[in-house]
């Protein structure tokens, strides 16, 4: 089974999006993570490709990352706004022909994913709670958006209760035909309540500084990833594998942070915990210890990529 990371450039290119940065703290966090999520995917998997856009193609090609295929298939998403970072994951769903694993770049894996997941149907990276925020925004969208799929309603809640939800840190698997399904679900969600989109994103609440928690952009784009296909999935009675095991159901706190006694196999620091600096000095540290000569050229060059203006 190949594996796929994806990588739209607009939101990276405006300081007020939450995905400034890759939400990391810092450029170079940014970088280095980016580096050690495809080289330790690297070692274990032979077929590791990049889908992203003209300028991210730059960038990739400045960190000299081994990357099997680079396809360039995100320009395409450039009308829309960039705080719907999640489009890129679903756009890319729908361009696949052969089973996939679609990677996020803040995931670190140091032993190959279980043998099963490469011929599971549907794969996800665990179950995870969204907060009380995330239904009344759900429930704003119900009343007040002009197309909303069927399956939301048949999984509304009251505005009190948490959501579980699927991570998709690592999703695909070998049903493509359905995954495509549920791309073009969340393309007729957006695309017909674009306008209404496009007016409250810039009254959404962000706190682009936060080291834990969510905030309304990352409500709004975990509802378009992984809502609708916790929905979808439900109203067609599919069962999804799952990376992590029901342990590691809401915070997962293995996942979080980089040990550097190198105990944990399968790393993802999730919401505000890009912005941890206990998190970013233990990637780094990953960074340097297993890819020294990556480590390096990203110190060297730092300046120079900053002229990719991302």
């Amino acid at each position: 089974m190949k594996i796929i990371q994806s990588f739209w450039s607009k939101p990276s290119t405006l300081n007020l999006s939450s995905r400034s940065n890759g939400g990391w703290a810092e450029r170079k966090y940014q970088l280095m993570a980016y580096s050690l999520s495809c080289l330790q995917l690297r070692r274990f998997y032979d077929q590791v490709e990049l889908v992203t856009d003209e300028l991210g193609s730059q960038l990739f090609a400045a960190l000299d990352l081994p990357y099997t295929k680079v396809v360039l298939a995100l320009d395409a998403l450039n009308e829309y706004d960039a705080d719907l970072w999640s489009l890129a994951k679903v756009h890319t769903f729908c361009n696949q022909r052969e089973p996939f694993l679609h990677v996020d770049h803040d995931v670190f894996i140091f032993e190959k994913l279980h043998a099963a997941l490469e011929h599971a149907p549907l794969v996800m990276q665990n179950k995870m709670l969204m907060p009380p925020e995330c239904n009344l925004m759900l429930l704003d969208m119900m009343a007040g958006f002009a197309f909303v799929p069927t399956c939301f309603s048949d999984h509304a809640q009251s505005d009190e209760d948490f959501i579980s939800v699927f991570n998709p840190g690592v999703s695909g698997g070998s049903d493509v035909e359905f995954l495509e399904a549920y791309a073009r679900e969340v393309f007729a969600f957006v695309n017909n309540n674009l306008h209404i989109i496009d007016a409250h994103l810039p009254y959404l609440e962000r706190d682009l500084m936060m080291s834990s928690g969510t905030n309304k952009i990352d409500i709004m784009n975990a509802i378009i990833e992984s809502y609708i296909f916790t929905c979808f999935t439900g109203k067609h009675n599919r069962n999804v594998a799952c990376v992590l095991d029901d342990a590691s159901y809401n915070t997962f706190p293995q996942a979080q942070f980089i040990g550097q006694r190198g105990s944990n196999a399968y790393v993802h620091p999730i919401f505000g915990f890009k912005k941890n600096m206990t998190v970013c000095a233990q990637l780094e540290y990953k960074l340097r210890k297993h890819h020294p000569d990556h480590y390096f050229k990203i110190i060297d060059i730092l300046e120079e990529l900053d002229t990719i203006q991302l």
